[in-house]
């Protein structure tokens, strides 16, 4: 090792930069390691038994007019395989949450959550190759018992009593084609119920729509389960169909 620390204190900080004053400069770098194989650039671990609430690594952008600020930015060049993994969590339990993400607090301007944004612009695919914005698999592998199994589970809540809200959706989904080339299908949604094998006590939905009107809800129109809204401006050559 080119150095090594042996820190035996127990509430000080083995390293600690205190106030620099850097401005254009990075703290903190390790540039050019070029020569890493099967090896890392940092590693950090803990074999701590302790059940106090902690955080191992802790990043913290302290100062509201900080806007422009990412307090994580990862850059991945890597291309040309499936198994590549830009952020890998492996966690070995199914307990609790992988990723939980918290916003909470003032709002000025739009907001969200989780934002993908995937383009292709280049390179060799086929029909085979799938490109998926968000992909969920819940894998239920065990002798026990479950109430329910998600795969996606969406909830748009309203709980203003001084404000309007202008429409409220719990998951929305569009599917687009809008150049010359040939699309097969264009779903919006597309839901599918595969029962293979095993027992079913009730009954089998492919759809499911529930709509709950609790009394005292003001200013209702109307109440539909299902509406299709169909505007087709180019002849089909067959049939135009609700279901």
């Amino acid at each position: 090792d080119a150095i090594n620390i042996d820190f035996n204190g127990t509430s000080g900080n083995c390293i600690d930069i205190s106030t620099p004053t850097s401005t254009t400069g990075t703290c903190l770098k390790i540039q050019n390691a070029n020569s890493v194989t099967s090896g890392s650039i940092a590693e950090f671990h803990s074999d701590s038994a302790s059940a106090t609430a902690r955080s191992l690594v802790f990043i913290s952008n302290d100062n509201v007019a900080a806007n422009a600020t990412s307090s994580l930015k990862i850059q991945d060049d890597s291309k040309g395989e499936t198994t590549i993994n830009t952020l890998y969590i492996d966690k070995n339990s199914a307990d609790g949450k992988a990723i939980y993400i918290s916003m909470e607090g003032e709002a000025t301007v739009a907001g969200t959550g989780i934002y993908v944004d995937m383009k292709k612009t280049s390179g060799d695919s086929d029909a085979s190759d799938e490109y998926i914005g968000i992909q969920s698999v819940v894998e239920f592998d065990q002798g026990d018992i479950a109430g329910s199994l998600w795969g996606l589970k969406g909830q748009a809540y309203n709980n203003s009593s001084s404000e309007d809200v202008g429409s409220i959706y719990g998951v929305w989904g569009r599917g687009i084609s809008d150049a010359g080339s040939a699309t097969d299908y264009v779903y919006g949604g597309k839901f599918i119920a595969d029962v293979d094998a095993g027992k079913v006590d009730e009954n089998i939905y492919g759809c499911y729509v529930d709509c709950d009107v609790e009394t005292g809800v003001t200013s209702i129109d109307n109440v539909v389960g299902l509406y299709i809204n169909q505007d087709c401006g180019t002849d089909p050559g067959g049939q135009v169909d609700a279901f």
